[in-house]
């Protein structure tokens, strides 16, 4: 979800090797289930990527959703009804590659899952309810545990990982040198996302942003709408907005462009 100069740089050096799909992948719910789809930030190219099981009247929920580019597309990773985690490849035109498959994260029966993320390096890391911190490396079907932590919500910073620790409202990251204790959030945050320098946190209604060196500046979001999410360049915000999935600047400048209804979930694809 963390969104860095230098992630693009990536992206953009890579353009001749292979095409990009849309970047942000959205969870449409339905009487038939949540469904996946792939939209541009303009609205263009929506394309169904997955569609959900229907386990019960409200169907089978995504709840949480990552995503990351590879030479053949890329894949989504989504948790379904807070205790399946899935991944479903795609094709660099945007279609499904092949069924989504399910990955096993070994959390014991009183633990569900929580937010979850991609490192640089293609590693998958998803936080459960009791603690744990777990490792799914590239087209692994077993998840590993990774680090401790009583993790609220998270986002990768190319090969760390920045979250916000249930209960204390703390920010750390933890990275090859362990865990490191940052700063105090003013607000539980649900969701983060982070470019380089700032990081965005918000609930379901409303966002606030925090920058990422002392003296950790806190200022409220220029919109209404949560679940917060950054492009690449940090040049523009994803959110939802009354359902309505919305694509704005990161100024607000300008009117926002709706590129989704019945929103559930998101995530903008950083690498």
């Amino acid at each position: 979800m963390v969104k860095t100069l230098f992630a693009l740089a990536g992206l953009l050096a890579t353009t001749g090797a292979y095409a990009q799909a849309p970047p942000i992948a959205y969870a449409e719910g339905g009487s038939r289930g949540d469904a996946i789809y792939l939209v541009n930030p303009d609205g263009t190219g929506r394309t169904k990527v997955y569609q959900g099981k229907t386990a019960s009247r409200t169907g089978a929920p995504i709840n949480r959703m990552a995503m990351r580019s590879n030479d053949g597309g890329g894949e989504i990773a989504f948790i379904e009804s807070e205790r399946v985690l899935m991944v479903q490849p795609h094709l660099a035109s945007g279609q499904p590659d092949g069924r989504a498959y399910s990955v096993n994260v070994p959390t014991g029966s009183s633990c569900i899952l929580g937010d979850l993320d991609y490192l640089m390096n293609g590693t998958l890391v998803v936080a459960d309810s009791c603690g744990q911190a777990w490792a799914v490396a590239p087209e692994a079907r077993t998840a590993t545990r990774h680090f401790e932590a009583h993790i609220n919500s998270l986002t990768a910073l190319e090969n760390s990982i920045l979250f916000v620790e249930n209960g204390s409202n703390r920010l750390k990251s933890w990275g090859s040198g362990g865990t490191t204790d940052i700063t105090t959030v003013s607000q539980p945050a649900n969701y983060i996302d982070a470019t380089a320098t700032k990081l965005f946190l918000s609930d379901t209604l409303s966002f606030h942003t925090v920058q990422l060196s002392s003296p950790y500046t806190d200022t409220p979001g220029c919109t209404r709408g949560g679940m917060t999410e950054v492009s690449p360049a940090g040049s523009q915000i994803v959110y939802i907005y009354r359902g309505f999935l919305m694509v704005h600047s990161a100024t607000c400048s300008g009117s926002p462009v709706r590129v989704g209804r019945d929103a559930r979930s998101f995530a903008w694809r950083t690498y």
